[in-house]
């Protein structure tokens, strides 16, 4: 799914990483591909969502954590 997305094939790569976030094992891994995709397209509130479950779920705790703070600081900036 990520060379896809490198690719240029951002749908099919998206497509991709929605069908493996619900696999055992990989779905941690696709949730947070799916998130960082959700973050270069600016949908913050979707990224927040996948990072926030992360967390929730003990995965990527840290990555998560940093990346929803940067999420806080880009909606504090929009607001002003």
């Amino acid at each position: 799914a990520q060379l896809m997305y490198a690719a240029g094939e951002t749908e099919a790569a998206w497509r991709e990483l929605e069908a493996l976030s619900s696999e055992a094992g990989i779905a941690p891994v696709a949730s947070r591909s799916l998130a960082l995709l959700s973050m270069q397209r600016g949908e913050y509130d979707q990224a927040f969502g996948r990072f926030r479950d992360l967390v929730k779920s003990g995965q990527f705790v840290y990555e998560s954590m940093f990346y929803l703070g940067q999420i806080a600081e880009v909606k504090e900036q929009h607001s002003d």
